[in-house]
């Protein structure tokens, strides 16, 4: 099991996925995010996870999750091996949820999938100091009204 997640002014969208490793899951993930948004996404930032991106060293060929950005267009950046500061809000969200969430116990895979989404849900109408205490809901919504 893995999650991934994607994050917009401190709102979170994640997903519990069957395979961590497959660069498929990871397109479907972006293929499935690309349809809860009315806007499109222009960047995604990954480390260099065998879940995003070959093994340079081995192919040259693109992953599929590479070859799905590409086709929609949204430039790819990668953190520099070995280098966690440069995907610190990632590394420290993986740390919370460890904290928080992970270590809990779950009846079934339908009971860890549901309560994923309470936590998750939860987490985004928690008011924040640096979002001038409000949440992460309340200001993506301010800010796709004023864009509209």
């Amino acid at each position: 099991m893995g999650t991934y997640g994607y994050e917009l002014k401190r709102k979170r969208v994640c997903s519990i996925v069957d395979e961590k490793s497959v660069t498929h899951t990871a397109a479907n993930f972006l293929k499935d995010l690309d349809k809860k948004f009315w806007f499109s996404i222009k960047t995604v930032q990954t480390d260099n996870g065998r879940e995003f991106t070959n093994d340079m060293n081995q192919t040259e060929q693109l992953s599929y999750f590479e070859r799905v950005l590409k086709v929609k267009g949204i430039q790819y950046k990668k953190t520099r091996p070995y280098s966690p500061w440069q995907n610190v809000k990632v590394e420290r969200s993986h740390r919370v949820d460890g904290e928080r969430f992970y270590n809990k116990a779950f009846k079934s895979l339908d009971d860890l999938i549901n309560k994923h989404k309470r936590y998750i849900e939860r987490g985004n109408n928690v008011a924040r100091k640096i979002l001038g205490f409000k949440s992460a809901n309340q200001v993506n919504e301010e800010f796709w009204h004023c864009m509209a």
